[in-house]
């Protein structure tokens, strides 16, 4: 995604909503590329329908351990 976002790519990025400081780092990688980051919330997913019906692109990870 981060190579994506540097070529241009635009998408609003679920992230995790209470990152530790290694994913904080990471986000902000991700956040320099142009990707937009949004912390997993009601708000988040809500904004993450408008993105959709508006023709964006919304991605998420699932590298959570459960």
């Amino acid at each position: 995604m981060i190579a994506l976002g540097y070529l241009g790519f635009r998408a609003q990025v679920l992230s995790y909503p209470n990152p530790t400081s290694g994913y904080k780092y990471q986000n902000s990688f991700r956040e320099k590329s142009g990707l937009n980051l949004t912390p997993i919330s009601i708000s988040a997913l809500k904004q993450a329908t408008e993105t959709l019906k508006a023709g964006g692109v919304v991605a998420t990870g699932l590298d959570r351990p459960v």
